[in-house]
């Protein structure tokens, strides 16, 4: 394998002024998608060099993953915001040995094709628990007040009336939480400090890990039980489309839904309609089937009582850089032989 010149600071040089690294590690950027780069080239130092390579956010041609197949020709690792490697790219990397997704979702990688060809997937959940946590709750404060019609109301039309946006407080509010790991977790919490009662639906989690004074339903009890439901559950054929006009009819009358996970648990037609008829009384989209959204043009977008935001859930200064410095520790943990602590296809270890 390629020796090369890892980038460091001079402090850390050792006689000679420089550092030998074995390995190569590309970080798929996109516009819209980036890195933070000095946690990045923190966590390897001494293990190998990292360089930004812009990826599309998107399945690539064939002609495309040539090009990208010679450029990432001595790779052996690839931190992975943008791009999507679908088995036909991952083929096309012979020398890829690890790929760590920047954040908890891993949708982005044909995880079945990473496995067959011995390629270890890892990611960085909760790293940005906190930002998407929160965001979560100002999305609830926001919709029980009614803040983004208010805002319309007064800028568009001038209009002052206090009589027409009388809110709902989230005290007494029953908030159901469709996942409750690392960031549903934390949104329990917050809205338990508001005074909210909390409600949940993970089969998977450890009760021991489910936080004091929630109770755990099945999902469609939880969907009658609940004012406000929040989907924290990763994209698979077992959550896609959790939400749809079967299991919508099930809700409360009036309720409220918050999508900040994938854009494809909740369907987004059924929710325009429910949006439409009154059964949803507002709702929070951070994330679409298809991103952008503007490319479908979705109905769900003019409905007045949803709130759209541009997938902005660990969008913020310190979940940028603690998920990039998680994720490029796996790599550098990897590489020196050790046992990574987020692997998401664990069979190539068992290999």
């Amino acid at each position: 394998m390629r020796n090369s010149v890892a980038e460091t600071s001079p402090s850390a040089l050792p006689p000679g002024g420089v550092v030998l690294t074995k390995h190569r590690i590309a970080v798929a950027v996109a516009n819209g998608y980036p890195v933070a780069m000095a946690p990045v080239r923190a966590a390897l130092q001494g293990v190998a060099e990292a360089f930004e390579l812009p990826i599309p956010r998107r399945a690539l041609s064939p002609a495309e993953i040539a090009q990208y197949a010679d450029r990432l020709a001595d790779v052996d690792g690839i931190l992975c915001r943008s791009g999507i490697f679908t088995r036909e790219f991952l083929l096309a990397l012979p020398r890829l040995k690890v790929i760590s997704v920047h954040g908890a979702g891993f949708d982005q990688v044909d995880l079945d094709a990473a496995t067959e060809l011995g390629i270890l997937v890892v990611n960085a959940p909760g790293a940005n628990a906190d930002s998407v946590a929160e965001l979560v709750i100002g999305f609830i404060v926001a919709l029980l007040r009614r803040v983004p019609e208010g805002d319309r109301h007064v800028r568009e039309r001038g209009g002052w009336r206090e009589d027409r946006f009388v809110g709902r407080e989230l005290r007494g509010r029953v908030l159901g939480l469709v996942g409750i790991g690392n960031v549903g977790g934390r949104v329990a919490r917050l809205a338990q400090a508001f005074g909210a009662r909390v409600i949940t639906c993970d089969p998977y989690i450890d009760p021991a890990a489910i936080p004091a004074g929630v109770q755990r339903f099945d999902y469609e009890e939880l969907l009658r039980q609940a004012d406000i439901i929040s989907f924290h559950v990763p994209l698979s054929e077992e959550t896609t489309n959790m939400l749809d006009a079967r299991t919508l009819r099930l809700t409360k009358p009036g309720v409220y839904v918050l999508n900040t996970s994938r854009g494809g648990v909740v369907n987004e037609d059924a929710l325009a309609d429910g949006l439409a008829s009154g059964q949803v009384a507002g709702a929070a989209l951070d994330v679409f089937a298809v991103e952008p959204p503007t490319k479908s043009r979705p109905r769900v977008l003019d409905q007045p009582n949803l709130i759209a935001s541009p997938h902005i859930g660990g969008s913020t200064v310190e979940s940028l850089e603690n998920v990039a410095r998680v994720a490029a520790e796996e790599i550098a943990l990897f590489l020196r032989g050790g046992t990574p602590r987020y692997v998401v296809n664990a069979k190539v270890l068992a290999r």
